[in-house]
């Protein structure tokens, strides 16, 4: 299993058959508020619901809102299986290429934690190491990108540091409302005016061109944060995230909603 990193290729899917968005939402469900340690019931339960994914077609979910879905539950699933799987006891470095290492077969390709989010949710977009598409030219993959992307999606990919947003499962027809609670959940707790300077999760750093719609990061923000001394000194004209607070990799469980 740690040599290959498909993490699904053993195991049978239990009864009764779904469909691919319902599947990844149990699985996340079994991963995220069962799975403990490998070798738990939880654990042995979700993995049983990943083996599913071996019969999903993923050209096959064409809605953008189930196409969210799916993708965010499979990559938290992934990432929780990957941590429990490897035994990784502090933080992800601990795993040479944890993001591009650990994966699910979803119909017959295979999926890496940056496949799902740099090819599928962020539509493709350039990584920052390496600096290139995680679906190179001639990939058939490369079609299942959501475009565009939606930046909201940040906030609730979990890959089990303790400074990532919280776990949560989501549903297809609830997920733009999720998306924005989980967004406003995180900016509250993340984005706060330090003297003269907005302060903000490194996230916001690393991903900023993923928010440069109209008005940019600033514009994001404005729309997101709940009103407070941070959103009223960015509505005054203050730079947006003048500097950023530390990032733990530390591995924690995860606040769960």
């Amino acid at each position: 299993m740690i040599r290959g990193a498909v993490l699904n290729d053993v195991g049978e899917c239990p009864p009764p058959e779904l469909d691919g968005v319902a599947i990844a939402e149990m699985l996340a469900r079994t991963m995220v508020h069962g799975a403990t340690t490998a070798g738990s019931a939880g654990f042995v339960d979700a993995a049983r619901w990943a083996a599913c994914l071996r019969s999903v077609d993923p050209f096959g979910i064409e809605r953008r809102e189930h196409r969210l879905a799916f993708w965010i539950n499979v990559y938290n699933a992934l990432a929780r299986h990957g941590l429990a799987a490897l035994a990784v006891r502090r933080t992800v470095w601990e795993v040479w290429n944890f993001f591009g290492r650990v994966r699910y077969r979803v119909g017959g390709y295979t999926f890496s934690l940056d496949d799902i989010e740099h090819g599928v949710l962020r539509g493709n977009r350039a990584r920052r190491l390496p600096p290139w598409p995680a679906f190179r030219r001639g990939d058939r993959r490369a079609v299942l990108a959501v475009v565009p992307p939606d930046p909201r999606i940040h906030f609730a990919l979990n890959c089990g540091a303790r400074s990532c947003p919280p776990l949560a499962v989501y549903r297809a027809e609830q997920v733009d409302r999720q998306l924005d609670l989980a967004t406003r959940s995180f900016l509250a707790q993340e984005v706060a005016l330090e003297g003269d300077r907005i302060v903000c999760s490194k996230l916001l750093k690393w991903y900023r061109a993923d928010f440069a719609g109209p008005g940019g990061l600033a514009s994001f923000l404005l729309d997101h944060l709940d009103d407070g001394p941070a959103r009223r000194a960015l509505a005054a004209g203050a730079p947006p995230c003048a500097a950023f607070r530390p990032y733990s990799w530390t591995v924690g469980a995860g606040a769960r909603r």
